[in-house]
């Protein structure tokens, strides 16, 4: 997967959860409170009724930017795990969805050159000529 693509995700993912958490503190915000005083002096505030169509939603959008996270974090510890690139798999998956963003701005998308040195033998190059 891409960093672009991860970036892509995380940042749907984040505004999903962000406007999820909005319309869940709007809905309770918005519904039908009661309040009491119990025998002991202290108060009791219930939540009679919430606007269900809201509540809903809410969850649609929490629930749907968690699971398009989970996608971006497995595409991007897939990807950091194929390069070797095992700082970055450690920061990714200890640090989510902020190691995610840091990944798919500043991270490698392929492996660091490594010099190839052959083997020596000791003996000198042979030629298949006859």
């Amino acid at each position: 997967m891409k960093r672009s693509l991860i970036r892509k995700l995380t940042l749907i993912s984040i505004g999903a959860a962000i406007l999820g958490v909005i319309l869940l503190i709007v809905t309770l915000a918005t519904g039908g409170k009661t309040t009491s005083q119990l025998a002991d002096g202290t108060t009791q505030v219930t939540i009679t009724s919430v606007n269900l169509g809201l509540l809903a939603l809410s969850l649609v959008f929490l629930i749907g930017g968690g699971i398009v996270n989970f996608v971006a974090w497995i595409g991007a510890l897939i990807k950091t795990a194929q390069i070797r690139s095992w700082g970055w798999f450690v920061l990714v998956f200890l640090v989510n969805p902020i190691g995610l963003l840091v990944y798919s701005f500043a991270g490698p998308e392929a492996p660091t050159a490594i010099a190839y040195m052959p083997e020596q033998t000791g003996f000198p190059p042979q030629s298949n000529a006859a």
